[in-house]
């Protein structure tokens, strides 16, 4: 059974624009989210860099991949 908030919540994005260290940290979200909203689409919003890091990591729906418009991907 579930709560108003765990049932309602159908989509969580996940911003993690800052380095590849936010984004490793970021993932240690996954597991507790889906714990607490099992039923939601976990998305993760990364640098375009960082893009390979989440390949087929089953936790997510998916992984958006667009440099913020303040900053840009190391070259």
């Amino acid at each position: 059974m579930c709560s108003n908030l765990t049932c309602s919540l159908n989509k969580i994005l996940i911003v993690a624009l800052d380095n590849i260290g936010d984004c490793v940290m970021a993932t240690a979200l996954l597991r507790p989210l889906r714990h607490m909203f099992p039923y939601a689409a976990l998305s993760l919003w990364i640098k375009e860099y960082a893009t390979g890091l989440f390949d087929g990591v089953p936790s997510l729906h998916k992984v958006h991949c667009c440099d913020p418009f303040w900053d840009r991907a190391p070259e």
